[in-house]
């Protein structure tokens, strides 16, 4: 018998206001809790994509710099580390309660960094310290996991937002810039150069869902302001930046992209789109369990008697409840499922409720969306 349990978009950061991880005392004590089974079974803890938030995370020199290299990326881990030791320290406790126990990272699009052999390296050396016994206990598979009857991808390679091929992921470097640097999607050029801004300014404007309701509570000024940058840096990008900057290959901004940002944009469509093709796989695929995160939504769905397991999220979010004009934090959640290589016994979606209090929407105003540990 096997236990695999599965925990998708914690988005460790590095402890600064962009760090969205905030309750990690209840993460903690919510995998304490399942030591008792982790001892009983041979269990897998995976943590099915956007594990550590790179994306959000800035180097030692306080930068958010746009071409991911495995040196900067190594300087985000290290800093992570020092932000969430506690998290390090119970990964190592998980690994200790039985020899067959097993950590394992899949790849999502905030931590495409994982690609980079030293980074591997380094968390599990962060995790097992010189232990070479439970370094052999933390695995890297990619961007998908497969364990008999059951399927673990983070959804982003689902998504024609963040897809990126994983054979000619790692750009070699040109004159411009000679590290080697991950070939990420284009909408990065805009969340560096123009969202981090805001999402510094005022951490918990992300943190609110649906956006459009995000947007609408904003003070009218800053509504505005968003609206109109928006609009000029998707202009600006398209018909200027990337002839300008022709020799990166981060600035390629083709016509269809450019018209499928505008058109969503415009129809206030912030939506994750990954569901349809995910139904689409498992149904054509011998799994009989597939496990995603990406959207932030915990949630099962039956599909022609198979299931999608959506394990939601554990960085802080809140959701708009129309009934009481507020957002609501959203619960945390997780997958559990017990099963054989050839057979599925168990499989739940299991809640847990964070600590903090509703939004209501009279009450959002400047200081409040920029307090950081709200």
């Amino acid at each position: 018998m096997k236990l695999t349990l599965i925990f998708s978009d914690t988005e460790l950061g590095v402890g600064n206001r962009c760090d969205d991880f905030i309750e990690e005392d209840l993460f903690c004590s919510t995998i304490k809790s399942l030591f008792s089974d982790a001892k009983k079974y041979s269990t897998d803890l995976i943590f099915n994509g956007d594990t550590f938030d790179f994306v959000k995370s800035p180097t030692k020199d306080g930068i958010y710099h746009r071409h991911f290299t495995e040196k900067r990326s190594l300087e985000k881990i290290e800093l992570i580390y020092k932000a969430h030791k506690k998290t390090f320290k119970l990964f190592k406790e998980f690994l200790n309660l039985r020899g067959d126990n097993r950590i394992i990272f899949i790849f999502g699009n905030h931590d495409y960094d994982l690609v980079f052999t030293e980074v591997q390296k380094s968390i599990c050396r962060l995790i097992a310290g010189k232990d070479k016994f439970l370094e052999k206990q933390i695995l890297f598979p990619g961007f998908e996991f497969t364990d008999g009857l059951v399927l673990v991808e983070h959804g982003s390679q689902l998504d024609f937002n963040f897809k990126v091929n994983p054979k000619d992921f790692v750009h070699k470097g040109n004159a411009h810039y000679p590290e080697p640097f991950l070939k990420i999607p284009w909408g990065h050029n805009a969340l560096y150069e123009f969202y981090m801004e805001y999402k510094e300014r005022y951490p918990m404007l992300e943190r609110l869902l649906p956006r459009e309701y995000a947007i609408a509570a904003l003070p009218k000024h800053l509504r505005r302001e968003m609206v109109f940058g928006t609009m000029w840096y998707l202009f600006k990008s398209f018909f200027y930046t990337q002839f300008v900057e022709i020799h990166d290959p981060l600035r390629r901004f083709p016509f269809s992209e450019f018209f499928r940002y505008l058109t969503n944009f415009i129809r206030k469509n912030f939506h994750l789109h990954f569901l349809k093709n995910a139904r689409k796989r498992v149904r054509r695929s011998k799994f009989q369990v597939m496990a995603v995160g990406h959207n932030h939504t915990g949630t099962m769905i039956d599909v022609y008697g198979k299931k999608i397991l959506n394990t939601g999220a554990w960085r802080d979010e809140y959701l708009y409840n129309p009934e009481i004009d507020a957002f609501l934090p959203k619960m945390k959640s997780y997958g559990y499922i017990l099963h054989k290589s050839n057979k599925i016994f168990t499989v739940e979606l299991r809640e847990v409720s964070g600590t903090k209090r509703a939004l209501f929407f009279e009450d959002i105003n400047e200081k409040v969306l920029s307090d950081c540990r709200k």
